[in-house]
């Protein structure tokens, strides 16, 4: 059911009261007004009320779109009180709708509107009067849970950002085939109609005398837009599978992914994630097991593929997963359950939603979720089991693994080929080989001594390494390998057999 059509439905039903989450309140506006005339031939009579704080209330006439009400006429329901206890209560009349802007923060901390509106319940629905509360998000106060319907706008959908991006085109001049235009939609999916109306006019350019829209410019704007959204940011790491040593059998899935009929079009990126759902069973708040159960109950209705990646601190898990995206072309959304939380009732609820909107309008069915954890002591089976590629363990580098990433990063720090030939890199990670390189380059020291001024994880955290590598003992898939994880790969029989001593 589209927007319209939810609208048109709510007020054949004679429902009272609507709250609307709402990106943009602009078409918005234009769905409301579409649905009225679109009964206008079951109301014998119908009018079409705005309220904001800033212009008062204003009206305009449904058949010549003018004003009808005067400016004293809209100061005189300037305050929102006055106007649902005395206009909406004894001036509105039969059909009549009546929509409030910026709803949200009325409901928030002014107890005489929600008193106002909880008296509105019973003549609204038996007169056909409806009032529309439009906001960004709506956390209702415990006397209107029961009293308000709501409907939470999605972002636009592709066809709808495509229409923005030809009327675009079209207007600037521009020369652009079809497959332009669809990597022009790609770039403003997630925003709203007027977000991509402003970049893609700003992202117009001339080309040797000829209009284009600078592709890289649209896509630039775009991520400092979601970067705006409480939790989200977009991954600028540039990384690819290529730049990342080891783990063969992980890369290999993931790409059969990207190389499937099903390929990703945006991967969503949560690292560390057992440390953003600590005390999901003891915050009392219940913060914390609300994002939990938003996370559940989103992955499980979109059918999302994803993987947890377990392993050592530096292990590769986060640089992996920070590849997926570019690998595959789309964008790599980082996931921050500490970044969704708000100070205010409802704030972090209200957040973490929010960026799955931005993520379903990406990617309505077809996002990876890539997860990594140093342990799943806070990730409960319910969430594993989202995770439909599995948990692979990533374990300490290999001799060959250490050497390859050796050669990656002497090469990217400008040192040569053989600097590292004395090093005693045995239990190295891939993250401890590349700061020692880090660390020779910026100290201008040979890598032999910034090789020595590092304690690995394997020493440092001897501890837990043991403890991490016996849970993982016989469950998870090396990384590297695909096969179980073995602490010790026990030997083969010799055939002999053993005499009981």
């Amino acid at each position: 059911m589209d927007d319209m059509q939810f609208v048109r439905l709510a007020k054949a039903r004679s429902v009272p009261v609507l709250a609307v989450s709402t990106p943009d309140p602009r078409p918005t506006m234009g769905y409301v007004r579409a649905a009225l005339e679109s009964l206008s031939k079951e109301l014998d009579s119908w009018n079409l009320y705005e309220w904001d704080i800033a212009r008062g209330l204003s009206h305009t006439a449904p058949q010549t779109g003018e004003p009808v009400l005067t400016s004293e006429q809209a100061e005189q329901y300037a305050d929102p009180a006055t106007l649902l206890l005395k206009f909406a209560m004894d001036e509105m009349k039969l059909g009549d709708t009546l929509v409030m802007h910026g709803a949200h923060v009325l409901l928030a901390d002014n107890p005489v509107v929600v008193q106002a509106i909880v008296n509105l319940r019973e003549p609204f629905k038996a007169s056909n009067r409806t009032l529309v509360l439009l906001g960004p998000s709506f956390t209702l106060p415990p006397e209107l849970r029961n009293d308000v319907l709501l409907y939470d706008e999605p972002l636009p959908a592709r066809e709808q950002l495509r229409k923005v991006v030809d009327e675009t085109v079209d207007e600037g001049g521009v020369e652009a085939a079809g497959k332009e235009r669809e990597r022009l939609t790609d770039a403003v999916q997630g925003l709203t109609h007027f977000a991509a109306e402003q970049i893609l006019s700003l992202g117009l350019r001339h080309n040797d005398g000829k209009p284009a829209v600078d592709l890289d410019f649209v896509w630039e704007r775009k991520k400092v837009f979601i970067g705006q959204t409480p939790g989200l940011s977009i991954n600028r790491s540039g990384v690819k599978f290529e730049d990342v040593r080891g783990l063969e059998y992980v890369k290999q899935e993931l790409q059969g992914l990207i190389d499937g009929p099903a390929p990703p079009r945006v991967v969503v990126f949560i690292d560390e994630i057992e440390k953003g759902l600590a005390g999901s069973g003891t915050d009392t708040s219940g913060t914390t097991q609300d994002q939990l159960g938003t996370l559940l109950t989103y992955m499980d209705a979109h059918q999302t593929v994803g993987a947890l990646f377990l392993g050592v601190p530096g292990g590769g898990k986060s640089y992996l997963a920070q590849a997926a995206g570019n690998s595959a072309g789309v964008p790599t959304i980082n996931f921050d359950f500490g970044g969704f939380k708000g100070s205010l009732v409802g704030q972090s609820e209200q957040n973490i939603r929010q960026g799955l909107k931005i993520v379903t309008a990406i990617a309505p069915d077809s996002a990876l979720f890539l997860a990594t954890c140093n342990n799943l002591q806070n990730i409960p089976d319910p969430l594993r089991r989202r995770f439909t590629m599995g948990i692979y363990y990533f374990d300490l580098a290999g001799t060959g693994e250490r050497e390859s990433a050796w050669d990656l990063w002497l090469k990217r720090y400008g040192h040569a080929p053989d600097a590292h030939r004395d090093v005693k890199d045995e239990g190295w990670t891939f993250a401890e080989i590349r700061n020692c390189c880090d660390l020779a380059w910026r100290l201008n020291i040979p890598v032999q001594t910034a090789a020595r001024r590092l304690i690995p994880y394997s020493v440092s955290g001897a501890a837990q390494l043991a403890e991490l590598r016996g849970f993982a003992d016989g469950k998870f898939r090396s990384a590297n390998t695909g096969e179980l994880f073995r602490v010790h790969k026990p030997q083969a029989p010799t055939g002999r057999k053993q005499l009981k001593v």
